[in-house]
């Protein structure tokens, strides 16, 4: 897996959404991703990680008008550690 940085040329400050608390199941968590989609005002939003909770993730919306300003400036290669995943269903 690869982790893309990526930079908009747009001056639009409304153009990035940030979602704030994480939604609290997948249900919860696909919906917020449908309604940034179809409310279409951002480029982006930023949601935070559920591996790394201090980081956010950046969603982006490719039928923005915006989208053709935005370039991937870099790429780095990361690697789920799996010690995270140790005792996950285990009682």
């Amino acid at each position: 897996m690869t982790i893309g940085c990526w930079r908009s040329k747009s001056r639009n400050d409304t153009a990035i959404e940030r979602l704030d608390e994480a939604p609290l199941d997948a249900v919860a968590c696909v919906a917020a991703g449908d309604d940034f989609l179809r409310r279409g005002r951002a480029l982006a939003m930023l949601a935070p990680s559920m591996v790394v909770p201090r980081e956010r993730n950046a969603l982006i919306n490719v039928r923005h008008g915006d989208m053709a300003k935005v370039r991937l400036i870099g790429e780095d290669p990361f690697r789920f550690d799996p010690r995270l995943s140790v005792g996950v269903g285990a009682r």
